[in-house]
């Protein structure tokens, strides 16, 4: 992880509606081009292949190729994947059960970006991440302006996460 490079984020989970990965595309609207171009976004794991090939139609629609990518399943510790990115991100739209990827995320001190649904509101708060309104682009938006601009901060939000997760 190097300072000045790009945001890499990621978003770990199956690649379907319900999991929020076309919000995701579509809060890219609402960034500005400094702000976009500075984030790497990689989707990581399996879907119906239907929807992907949509998504990937969204990305080229939006002139987007150069922030989002698929890598598919990678068969490795997801705490092995999550550590080698600078933020989680988990848009889910509906129901989110505890959100194993979020607490991983956070017990290896990488900040999370989630929307507020399900068990995640258990231990996700403004003290340990970014929480923003589910199936809202705009609030996925402002939540990577944040970020964007504040990752130190953000940072240290993970690392009160971190302690959470441990206790």
């Amino acid at each position: 992880k190097k300072k000045n490079r790009k945001i890499h984020a990621l978003v770990l989970s199956r690649i379907e509606h319900g999991k929020g990965h076309l919000d995701l595309i579509k809060a890219f609207d609402f960034l500005p081009k400094k702000i976009k171009d500075n984030f790497k976004i990689d989707f990581i794991g399996k879907g119906n292949t239907e929807f992907i090939k949509s998504l990937k139609q969204k990305i080229i629609q939006q002139n987007l190729m150069n922030n989002f990518y698929f890598k598919g399943y990678i068969n490795k510790d997801s705490r092995e994947i999550i550590s080698e990115y600078d933020l989680l991100l988990s848009p889910t739209r509906d129901f989110e059960g505890f959100g194993l990827s979020i607490a991983e995320s956070l017990s290896v001190g990488v900040p999370v970006i989630s929307t507020k649904v399900g068990g995640v509101l258990n231990y996700l708060n403004q003290s340990n991440s970014i929480l923003v309104k589910s199936k809202s682009p705009k609030s996925l938006a402002s939540g990577l302006k944040l970020f964007s601009n504040n990752k130190l901060k953000f940072k240290k939000k993970a690392l009160h996460g971190k302690k959470l997760i441990q206790k």
